[in-house]
C-alpha cells in the first residue's frame, strides 16, 4: 500500500476554525486496496476505469481513529474541537419543504 498522508479535519457550520481530529497514512488502514478491490468484485461487480473506491473510516490497527463516531465512543464521550465547540457525532441539517 502506498504511504498516501491521510488528515482528517472538522470544521463546524458556522466557524472558521479547523480542528484536525486524525492524522494517519493509507499503510495503517485496515483493509488494503487490494482487499477491497477484492470484496467488490467477488459478485462479478465490474470495475470500470473511474470507478471510486471508498475505505469506510480511517482507522487503523493503531489507536488512530479516523471517526467521530469511534472517537467518542459511540456519542458517550464528546470530543472538544479547538473552537471549544464539543460534538459526538456530525451535525446533520435536514430541511423538508
Amino acid at each position: 500500500m502506498p504511504n498516501i498522508k491521510l488528515k482528517v479535519e472538522i470544521q463546524p457550520k458556522g466557524s472558521n476554525v479547523r480542528t484536525v481530529i486524525c492524522e494517519t497514512s493509507a499503510t495503517e488502514l485496515y483493509w488494503s486496496m487490494e482487499q477491497i478491490l477484492a470484496h467488490h468484485t467477488v459478485n462479478n461487480c465490474i470495475m470500470k476505469s473511474g470507478d471510486l473506491l471508498g475505505t469506510g473510516t480511517v482507522s487503523g490497527l493503531t489507536e488512530k481513529l479516523g471517526s467521530l463516531l469511534e472517537m467518542s465512543f459511540n456519542g458517550t464521550e464528546p470530543v472538544q474541537l479547538s473552537d471549544g465547540v464539543v460534538r459526538s457525532f456530525l451535525e446533520m441539517v435536514i430541511r423538508l419543504s
